[in-house]
């Protein structure tokens, strides 16, 4: 007997491994293209469990790749970082949502790093199953930012000073001309100054 209503299809048991089968080969393929990339790529399960580290993530750490794969992140991490901020930023991003953020870390070979982490959400057939991080050590450009503040600090405190005082000097760096308020803010009378003043 023929039936107008349409038949929900009911999944079969191969459908399961089939997506798998293909969710796996498409994981070769990507791991495949990252490995060789110069940007700092390392893949977790949902356990966070290292799937793939790719050879510049390796470097950085100064790691050989059996000192990852298979391992679980809180074990070859700091504990304390792991608990308090991978892991919720993890979390986070395994409820579908890109994760950006700072972390200063501190590397066994490199001392204390400035670090600029992406959390990307690896989606499988009914959920995100993996996440991608890519990491960008920013330790330089925050230590000529830092030297740029002093620079612009210091110039801010000359520029204070430079409209108090006014003076000029000879070739030997003797002052031979100052105005008053320059002898003020020196606390020092003209004649211990050396130059004529100007009012």
């Amino acid at each position: 007997m023929h039936s107008n209503h349409p038949h929900a299809a009911r999944p079969h048991a191969g459908d399961d491994a089939q997506a798998y089968s293909s969710t796996t080969e498409r994981f070769r393929e990507f791991e495949a293209v990252v490995v060789k990339l110069e940007e700092v790529i390392v893949v977790v399960d949902r356990d966070y469990r290292y799937l793939m580290a790719n050879r510049a993530y390796l470097n950085f750490r100064g790691a050989q790749r059996e000192q990852f794969i298979g391992c679980l992140a809180r074990e070859v991490m700091d504990p304390e970082v792991f608990e308090t901020v991978i892991k919720p930023k993890l979390d986070e991003c395994v409820q579908n949502h890109i994760v950006k953020f700072e972390l200063t870390y501190s590397c066994p070979h490199l001392g204390d790093r400035n670090l600029f982490i992406s959390y990307f959400p690896i989606s499988g057939p009914t959920r995100v199953e993996r996440v991608a991080s890519v990491l960008q050590d920013i330790s330089e450009h925050k230590r000529a930012q830092e030297l740029i503040r002093q620079e612009r600090d210091r110039a801010q405190r000359y520029r204070g000073i430079a409209d108090v005082i006014h003076l000029a000097l000879d070739a030997e760096g003797r002052i031979t001309l100052i105005y008053r308020k320059g002898c003020a803010t020196l606390g020092r009378e003209r004649a211990r100054v050396g130059g004529p003043r100007l009012d």
